[in-house]
């Protein structure tokens, strides 16, 4: 299945189960070789192994790593110390979605902090994401919702805090503030 999917010029999405105890870790590490390999080991595709435990996606990535250098494949696990420039020169990205997110969250706080323009994210330009244990991601969540926007940044503070209304209101115009505000219920 997976390799008529992978050889098909179909763009729809694919979802499998496979039970506890059937080589899940084993065949999410040779469709990633192989999305890899069809892609020309391009650094801008990348393929995000995603779990719903930190645990699962460290062990995953170390249990393949030499599987992966076999075929000249980059990965990386993606740790709260990682960060998205580490992305850029990588194939294969192993991450929990909590981390993960935390990631971006940290990139978008360090903008911020030093007063950088933009958040530097690597460029990208086809993505493909695998989901393992993705029935928990779902049943076992709360409502992950993320949203990236580009903005200035327009503040000289340095020591601004940003946990007050009128520090937010120092970046952004009040309508996108009264928008989120009510998007998240604030």
């Amino acid at each position: 299945i997976i390799h008529h999917y992978l050889t098909s010029k179909t763009k729809n999405n694919l979802f499998i189960k496979i039970g506890t105890g059937q080589g899940k870790s084993l065949i999410i590490a040779e469709t990633a070789r192989r999305i890899v390999a069809a892609n020309g080991h391009d650094q801008k595709h990348k393929v995000f192994v995603i779990t719903c435990y930190n645990h699962l996606a460290k062990r995953d990535h170390k249990d393949y790593q030499k599987y992966y250098e076999h075929f000249g494949i980059k990965t990386m696990y993606c740790s709260s110390e990682s960060t998205t420039k580490e992305f850029c020169d990588k194939n294969v990205i192993y991450a929990d979605l909590e981390t993960y997110f935390d990631v971006l969250r940290n990139e978008g706080y360090n903008t911020l902090k030093n007063r950088e323009p933009s958040i530097k994210l690597p460029e990208i330009t086809n993505a493909v994401l695998i989901m393992d244990e993705f029935d928990n991601l779902i049943l076992d969540s709360d409502e992950h919702l993320q949203y990236v926007h580009d903005f200035d940044v327009k503040t000289s503070d340095p020591n601004a805090t940003f946990n007050r209304k009128e520090d937010f209101e120092k970046l952004f115009d009040k309508e996108f503030i009264n928008n989120v505000v009510l998007f998240i219920g604030i």
